[in-house]
């Protein structure tokens, strides 16, 4: 291309993207005048399936969490306090177990609420994108697909918010496991907001589901947040 550029570009390159880019909300914060501008372009995302190069025109936000639980002031013996003293094992499952129905929907109260859905002509837009569902399916050693039968693979991962489990821990597994009543447990979770979804507002009503149900968890949203 000959000339320059018909517009100004201003590039930044984040080093820290895979493990939450923890310092960039700062970083902007701080330079907000030098990174005004008209468009943002992000290159990043999968290839599709087709290996067709695709633009897409939005993305959805994040908000990571973790909820802690502890009962005891240290872990206890089966043997001795079992069926008295509180399983922070059992107790995280028996909690998270109100927040997600088997079908994928979250049940936080009002987590969908402000959710914008697809327009008529972005419905037209998905059914088209090309998809060998089944194909997709056997390269990733997947039988179904989890979250609502009636929704398509891309309204799931393009316009609809996630509650997902990133991860738990509690308790002894693999060969050191011993018979012991976990007195903490923590699990991690990320939650994926679409258009008109506040992070604020989701945060705070994930926050009263946990203090109404399990009072004596504690929810935490990572710092950079």
């Amino acid at each position: 291309m000959a000339g320059k550029p018909p517009c100004r570009i201003k590039f930044l390159y984040d080093g820290e993207e895979e493990i939450g880019s923890p310092n960039l909300p700062a970083f902007l914060r701080q330079h907000q005048e030098r990174f005004r501008g008209d468009v943002m372009v992000i290159a990043d995302g999968p290839m599709h399936p087709s290996g067709r190069p695709t633009v897409s025109l939005g993305v959805r936000g994040v908000m990571m969490l973790e909820i802690r639980l502890q009962t005891a002031n240290q872990i206890l013996h089966s043997g001795h306090y079992g069926n008295a003293a509180p399983n922070a094992a059992w107790d995280l499952v028996q909690l998270l177990a109100t927040m997600r129905d088997p079908e994928g929907n979250c049940l936080v109260q009002d987590f969908y609420a402000e959710a914008k859905p697809p327009s008529p002509e972005e419905q037209e837009l998905l059914a088209n994108i090309p998809f060998d569902e089944a194909g997709m399916r056997s390269f990733l050693g997947l039988e179904r697909w989890d979250g609502p039968a009636n929704l398509s693979f891309y309204d799931k991962t393009l316009f609809r918010p996630t509650f997902n489990i990133n991860g738990l821990r509690s308790g002894t597994t693999g060969a050191a496991r011993s018979t012991v009543i976990p007195h903490q447990a923590t699990v991690s979770i990320d939650v994926r907001l679409v258009a008109d979804m506040n992070m604020d507002t989701v945060c705070r009503r994930i926050v009263e589901h946990v203090q109404e149900r399990c009072p004596g968890a504690q929810v935490r949203a990572d710092p950079w947040l």
